[in-house]
């Protein structure tokens, strides 16, 4: 496959201490990684005109990553370490190689090439897409036709087998620029569009009504949202 790949999600590792959840500050220049309270939203600077992201789902299978540092062992080199301890799963919205489009949830090699298509999507999955751990699988889709008109789409897959349960009109507010589950809790949180289509907020996820819960505006733009194994939530803005 062309090395002319976009991934829906892109999945890091950043050793810098999480922004402290009562504080608004620690802003950094160029792309930032920012730690992001999910219950009151911190990260708060301008962002950008609003361009329609590359977002998807992603799954972070094992979650530490080591290499041997021993005394007399030979240290692994940080491409070893990321392959040999992380499963990556993501969708993906485009390839260079691709004669058709071949959308779908892709593992995501850590090191070297060789994607393999786990399911087939239909469309391209550009604002959200996210399994919740319970057999359901969410993506969300935006068109505008040349600024005339434009159309939400959201859709429901079966993970069990992949099938298509159901596929429709959804609404803004189920758009996100990334989402990512709370793995203490279950829950979906993310940056997500508002009711009216014109603001973003921190928002906690209802993919079961097709919606979100609006927990705090959001003035960053957000490439990338993740969740470590403790809840804290993490995202790489545009600012």
């Amino acid at each position: 496959m062309s090395a002319a790949i976009v991934l829906g999600v892109f999945a890091v590792s950043y050793a810098g201490t999480p922004l402290r959840k009562d504080n608004a500050s620690g802003n950094r220049n160029l792309i930032s990684l920012r730690g992001i309270d999910k219950k009151s939203h911190a990260a708060t600077r301008g962002r950008p005109p609003v361009k329609e992201p590359v977002s998807g789902g992603i799954r972070r299978e094992k979650s530490e990553i080591r290499s041997a540092t021993a005394p007399g062992c030979r240290k692994a080199s940080p491409e070893h370490a990321l392959a040999s301890t992380v499963n990556l799963v993501g969708t993906m919205v485009y390839a260079g190689s691709w004669e058709s489009s071949n959308y779908g949830l892709y593992t995501i090699p850590a090191s070297g090439t060789g994607f393999e298509r786990l399911a087939s999507f239909h469309q391209n999955y550009n604002y959200g897409a996210i399994d919740n751990g319970e057999g359901r699988f969410y993506g969300v889709n935006y068109t505008d036709f040349m600024g005339y008109w434009d159309y939400v789409s959201f859709d429901v897959y079966d993970t069990s087998d992949w099938s298509l349960i159901s596929s429709g009109e959804g609404h803004y507010d189920v758009m996100s620029q990334g989402v990512a589950l709370d793995p203490t809790t279950g829950d979906i949180y993310g940056v997500f569009n508002s009711a009216d289509g014109k603001s973003w907020n921190w928002a906690k996820a209802d993919y079961e009504n097709g919606t979100s819960i609006p927990i705090a505006p959001c003035d960053v733009y957000f490439m990338s949202i993740g969740v470590d194994e403790t809840g804290q939530y993490y995202g790489v803005g545009t600012d």
